[in-house]
């Protein structure tokens, strides 16, 4: 799989990305909208690839907690979900 550099006012916005995959493997890309987007739209035409778009509302069930447990290991961070939860200032108030 193979996505071409994209740029925005001349200025490098995606840049070349190439995966190698094995049939039957899934890869996910976390990254903003709007480059989630112009990825996705190189994707449109390859009837090989299965898109899922996770909405806004793709993480409803976790609580704060729970979400920043998840970016931290999906992003492969050693901070504390603590020091997190304090300096977002996030308190739990149930789910």
């Amino acid at each position: 799989m193979q996505f071409q550099p994209l740029y925005y006012d001349g200025e490098l916005f995606v840049p070349k990305i190439e995966l190698n995959m094995t049939s039957n493997q899934s890869i996910g890309i976390i990254t903003d909208l709007k480059r989630k987007q112009l990825l996705m739209n190189q994707l449109v035409n390859h009837s090989r690839y299965y898109l899922f778009r996770a909405g806004q509302s793709e993480y409803m069930c976790l609580t704060a907690e729970d979400l920043i447990t998840f970016l931290i290991k999906v992003t492969g961070r050693n901070e504390p979900v603590a020091l997190l939860m304090d300096y977002f200032a996030l308190k739990e108030n149930g789910r």
